[in-house]
């Protein structure tokens, strides 16, 4: 997750290593297809960070509806766990 604390190190580079399993599949799904850019709410958006919060929010809808892919986990209780 991203937070203000965490926030200067996850604009610089973010370690696939580091991500949930899920996570790292997205990444993979999006380098074999070529899409550059993948959105994930719990590192795109400050998690402690109200303001952040509202104004990422208030975009969400343009965010998915340009997307090239939806990836979703259905059935994943939370990002440490893969679909059940």
């Amino acid at each position: 997750m991203t937070f203000r604390g965490n926030l200067s190190q996850r604009k610089q580079f973010i370690p696939v290593t580091e991500l949930p399993e899920i996570f790292k599949d997205a990444v993979q799904l999006c380098k074999t297809l070529g899409i550059s850019y993948l959105w994930i709410d719990s590192l795109c958006i400050i998690q402690d960070d109200a303001v952040d919060w509202a104004q990422e929010a208030a975009r969400m809808a343009n965010v998915y509806e340009s997307a090239t892919i939806t990836p979703s986990a259905k059935g994943a209780k939370n990002c440490k766990m893969g679909p059940v």
